[in-house]
């Protein structure tokens, strides 16, 4: 099975680690972050993100229940300006 075209980008970034002198210290942060919200929101339709280098398996555990926390302050947020 060939490798998703995404891979290619996010695994050089995964492998960074953070130190004082680096800029992009946030980086790969924000790149597990986003990754584990889409793997959250639904978990079997994006079960492809998990391992092989990409969302660590110990972090995809909590994407679920971290969508649904943002999911739920989005709403709140949100409510009154819903028609």
């Amino acid at each position: 099975m060939p490798k998703p075209p995404w891979r290619a980008y996010l695994h050089p970034a995964l492998k960074q680690r953070p130190n004082s002198q680096t800029s992009t210290l946030w980086g790969p942060v924000r790149l597990y972050n986003v990754m584990c919200w889409i793997y959250g929101s639904d978990p079997i339709k994006y079960s492809q993100l998990v391992g092989g280098g990409s969302l660590p398996e110990n972090r995809a555990v909590r994407c679920p229940g971290e969508w649904d926390r943002m999911a739920k302050a989005w709403q709140r947020l949100l409510v009154e300006y819903r028609p």
